[in-house]
């Protein structure tokens, strides 16, 4: 379904304005705004235009002549009122096409009393799951990939000071037992052996490892496979 209509913009005044007040002299100024704006062919040649037969007509009308009519001086006033005319028309009239900046959005503070809408506190705990999900999986694609940089951000170690966000990763083959416990939820003898048994063999080459070289039960492990990393 089609969204409302955009609002018609709404042309500047001083548009038409400029021309009329300065009598024709300032006409050609419309033209010239609407070109540096638009800058295509067609409004350059109207802006250049309008200068040439402002600046005709200002000099027109500032020659004098011993003749009684004064063709030239009448001629520089026609042409001057013609600008008046013509700069306002053009103002409103190409003015419209072009799409003018409007001042910015400035958020006002809500009123007094006001709570904001509901919050759903399930819809908060699931997006906080997935954002921490994927945020899992951007540290072990970028450990596979890298994984000394993997090392470099600490990727898995909980225990130690990071600025990388690895969605709660924990590295069995680094971290110590008390990142184990709070990180993967083991108990701290199951934490305690994991960590017997990594020493014995130089580390653990499989996440699966833990069930079956550690000898971690099957449903501990369904709980964290989820959050271990193996680098």
């Amino acid at each position: 379904m089609m969204g409302p209509p955009a609002p018609r913009q709404r042309t500047p005044a001083w548009l038409w304005a400029v021309p009329v007040f300065t009598c024709g002299l300032l006409g050609f100024l419309p033209a010239v705004v609407i070109a540096a704006k638009c800058r295509t062919r067609s409004t350059i040649l109207w802006a250049v235009g309008f200068a040439l037969t402002s600046l005709v007509g200002f000099l027109l009308t500032g020659m004098q002549s011993s003749n009684a009519d004064n063709l030239a001086s009448d001629l520089g006033a026609f042409l001057l009122l013609a600008m008046m005319v013509g700069g306002a028309c053009y103002g409103v009239i190409a003015g419209a096409k072009v799409h003018w900046a409007t001042a910015p959005l400035v958020d006002l503070p809500p009123p007094p009393g006001y709570v904001g809408p509901p919050v759903d506190p399930n819809a908060q705990a699931i997006a906080g799951v997935m954002a921490a999900r994927q945020k899992r999986a951007e540290a072990r694609t970028l450990a596979q990939r890298d994984p000394h940089l993997a090392r470099d951000l600490r990727i898995g170690r909980p225990d130690l000071p990071r600025h990388y966000d690895d969605g709660g990763l924990v590295d069995i083959n680094s971290a110590p037992a008390d990142a184990l416990v709070r990180g993967l939820g083991l108990t701290p003898a199951l934490a305690t052996h994991v960590i017997d048994v990594r020493r014995q063999l130089g580390g653990f080459e499989r996440v699966d490892d833990l069930v079956n070289l550690a000898g971690v039960p099957d449903p501990v492990y369904d709980q964290v496979v989820e959050r271990i990393i193996v680098l």
